[in-house]
Formats: structure tokens, C-alpha cells, sequence
């Protein structure tokens, strides 16, 4: 009997005990603080966008590097496209501030193969047409190198109908030194109304190549003056447009972006972004870089920048940019900032009439990305193929230079521009991050 009452007493103690946790509880337990941990540490940590848009402003850039591997590997040139957001993703309720100036996913691209023709004997004539009363360039494709094309000849220099298709806007005809692109398609061959040059019909009689069968617009690229005489056949090479390649796109992180507005080209003091927050929006108006097209930088096997694409007739609108945009010499700026300022908000003078005080000013900057410490340049040097990635340089907004006159529209105009110029310095001089 007392040990039965020992017994049931030291059964009793152990399940008073208190109970272990097993692995498995434990587990859960490890997995639900690290999942609050992580939830928390970004809400807390100040520093947390600066690291991002660094982090970001370094992929970029290998990425770039990846695309001049790829050129250099291939032979054939290879780049990247920064792809805008569309015009119906803007701030909700106000159609006039669409997201165009936004870039969150960059692409891998290629040019395709130049055709060449079907045969070695492939050539093309170009001459001029007075038909139409004024002279325009007209293109025809064949067999017979060194010679003058005829229609049916089975034996000799002949004709050759290109299947339908076979051009489309943007690309490029290289022949006899000569480089001619394909810039737009006419409404028919007779419109002229709106050119003030020679233009191109690319066809070899009734039949069009174009998409829709009434000839382009044409760029001549390298023109100097010269005229075109009557010409026997000469080898040709067609340049494609690029086309996206299987690389897997690179997403920036949650929160950044590339800031289309001060991206771009320089022009003097007065930078030449891809997409203007300055400029009204005109659906009508092809020629304004505030449209959907993305931005394209393709690199020569060298590494150095084959062709910029960042709008159609882009020498057009910007009287001062370089004449032919494909071929750039000068550096091309990127700028990796804050998701949430794109598009800026100040789009007045008096939204820029900040009063001389500290405070103020770091309001601005708060709302600006090329003012903001924070953000990240990546810059391409053309002639060089260098890409790097560095500080954005602090501008003085006590300066009268960058501070726009109250009720003055020209001098926002002329403020705006000088602020990104000032936080270009950096990028401008390619020094490394840190600013040495």
C-alpha cells in the first residue's frame, strides 16, 4: 500500500512538471520571429532606400557589362532597352501625368544577321526619280553586281521582287558608303507634304516593301551635300532593328527606378532626358520623347555605343542634339532613384517657389530625384564603352541659378535643366562612387 502511494505521488510531481517544447514547436516558433524580424527591420531602418537604390545602381550596371559581353562574344551588336511604363498607369484620377518617365524592368536586346540578299550576286540601285517633279531616292533590289538591272532578263543583271514586309521603320540600309534609315512609312508615294528633303520608296516598281505598301521616309544619315547620281548595282546590307534576347530582364527592387526625366543625353548645359516634365504631353506629336517608346542603347563588339535609340526624329525636335542619334559620342546618364517621385509634382513656377530656407529645400529634395543625396547615376561613356555607377552630386538651390524666378516660366525652363546639369558632375567626370 505505501508503495502504491509512492508511486501514484512521483506521478503526480511529474505531471505537475512543466512540458518541453519539441523540435517541431521550436521550429515554428524560429520561423514566425524571423518572419516579424524581416517584416520590421526595413520599417526601422532609415538607411534602408539609400542601400537599395546603391544595390540597384550596381545591377545596372552589370547588367550593361553583361550586354557588352554578349557583343563582344557574338560579334553582332547586343544592348539593353528600358522599357517605360504606359501612359494608363499614371496618378490615379489625373490623366495628364501618365508614368511614362518611369523604367522598373531593363531587357537584354540583339540585331539580328544583316541581310545581305538571297545570293552573292545580290546588289541594289539607288537613283534619283524626277517622275514626281522633284527628285526623290528611289531603291531597286537585284541580281548583278556592277551592273544595270533589266526586267526579265533570265541570264543577266535582273530584277528581284523582295517578298512583302521585308523593311520596317527603323532600320538601316548601308550601300556605297551611304547609310539611309528607314525613319516612318508614307501614306503614299506622292505625299510630300511634309518633307523638305529627298526620301526613299523602297520598291522595284508597283510593289511596295513596306509594311503597308507605300514606301518610307528616309534619313540620309551621312549626308554632306552630296547628290545622288544614277548608280549600276552595289552590295548592300540591310541593319535589323533589335529584338529582345532569352537574358532574363533585370527588375529593380520594390520602390526604384530609373528616372526617365533626367536620363539621357547631354546637350550643352541643357540635358536631353527621354521623357521631358516640363514639355505638355501631345498624343499627336510623334516627335516628343513623352510617349510609350522605350529607350535602347546597343554596344559594338569593342564595347563602345553602336547605336542610342531614345526617340524617333529626335534631331528633329532637338535643333542642338547630335545629328545622326544612332551614332552618339558623348556619355548617356542614368539615373536610379525613388519610384514614388516620378512624375515630379512641381510642374509650375510656384510649385519650384520654395523660400530661402533649409527646411524648404529639403523638402524639395525629399520630392526631386536628381536633387535627392540618395540617388544613384550610371553612366555609359560612348567612345569609351566605360559604365560605372557614382554619387549624384549636391546642388546648391541657394544659388540663384537653380532656383527659377517667381511667376517665370522661361527661367523654370532654363533652372530645371541647370539642376540636372550640376547633378550630372560626377557622372560627367566618370569618377567612382564616393566621389574620388
Amino acid at each position: 500500500m505505501r508503495n502504491q502511494n509512492v508511486h501514484s505521488e512521483t506521478h503526480s510531481r511529474k505531471a505537475d512538471r512543466p512540458r518541453g517544447m519539441t523540435l517541431i514547436e521550436l521550429l515554428v516558433v524560429i520561423t514566425i520571429l524571423t518572419t516579424l524580424v524581416a517584416g520590421v527591420i526595413p520599417l526601422l531602418s532609415p538607411n534602408n532606400d539609400p542601400r537599395k537604390i546603391r544595390e540597384a545602381s550596381r545591377e545596372v550596371q552589370n547588367y550593361i557589362t553583361l550586354a557588352q559581353a554578349e557583343a563582344a562574344r557574338t560579334g553582332r551588336p547586343h544592348g539593353i532597352f528600358l522599357q517605360k511604363l504606359s501612359a494608363t498607369t499614371g496618378i490615379p484620377g489625373d490623366p495628364t501625368n501618365p508614368d511614362r518617365g518611369v523604367c522598373l524592368e531593363i531587357f537584354q536586346i540583339e540585331e539580328p544577321p544583316a541581310f545581305a540578299g538571297f545570293s552573292e550576286n545580290s546588289a541594289v540601285r539607288i537613283y534619283p526619280d524626277v517622275s514626281l517633279g522633284t527628285p526623290i531616292l528611289r531603291a531597286q533590289f537585284g541580281i548583278g553586281l556592277n551592273s544595270t538591272f533589266t526586267s526579265g532578263s533570265p541570264n543577266g543583271p535582273s530584277l528581284l521582287e523582295l517578298p512583302q514586309r521585308m523593311f520596317r521603320p527603323g532600320d538601316i540600309l548601308e550601300v556605297d558608303g551611304n547609310r539611309y534609315r528607314l525613319s516612318r512609312e508614307l501614306d503614299a508615294p506622292t505625299d510630300r507634304s511634309d518633307l523638305d528633303g529627298p526620301f526613299f520608296i523602297a520598291t522595284n516598281g508597283p510593289t511596295n516593301n513596306s509594311p503597308d505598301g507605300d514606301g518610307f521616309r528616309v534619313e540620309w544619315l551621312n549626308n554632306n551635300g552630296q547628290v545622288v547620281n544614277d548608280t549600276i548595282g552595289n552590295r548592300y546590307a540591310i541593319r535589323r532593328l533589335p529584338m529582345r534576347s532569352a537574358e532574363p530582364p533585370l527588375q529593380l527592387p520594390k520602390g526604384v527606378c530609373i528616372d526617365l526625366q533626367c536620363s539621357g543625353l547631354p546637350v550643352d548645359q541643357m540635358p536631353s532626358c527621354c521623357h521631358n516634365p516640363l514639355i505638355a504631353i501631345d498624343e499627336n506629336d510623334p516627335m516628343l520623347t513623352n510617349n510609350d517608346d522605350g529607350v535602347a542603347v546597343l554596344f559594338a563588339p569593342d564595347g563602345t555605343v553602336d547605336r542610342y535609340f531614345w526617340n524617333d526624329d529626335n534631331a528633329v525636335a532637338v535643333p542642338d542634339a547630335t545629328v545622326d542619334p544612332e551614332r552618339v559620342t558623348s556619355q548617356i546618364y542614368m539615373l536610379v532613384g525613388r519610384r514614388e517621385n516620378v512624375p515630379v509634382e512641381m510642374t509650375t513656377v510656384n510649385d519650384w517657389d520654395f523660400p530661402n530656407r533649409a527646411d524648404a529645400h529639403d523638402e524639395l529634395r525629399e520630392k526631386v530625384n536628381w536633387l535627392n543625396g540618395d540617388s544613384r547615376w550610371v553612366v555609359i561613356g560612348a567612345s569609351s564603352g566605360r559604365v560605372l555607377a557614382t554619387n549624384n552630386a549636391f546642388v546648391d538651390l541657394e544659388n540663384p541659378i537653380y532656383s527659377p524666378p517667381t511667376n517665370n516660366l522661361a527661367g523654370l525652363m532654363q533652372s530645371v535643366p541647370a539642376q540636372m546639369f550640376a547633378a550630372r558632375q560626377y557622372a560627367r567626370e566618370m569618377r567612382r562612387e564616393g566621389g574620388r
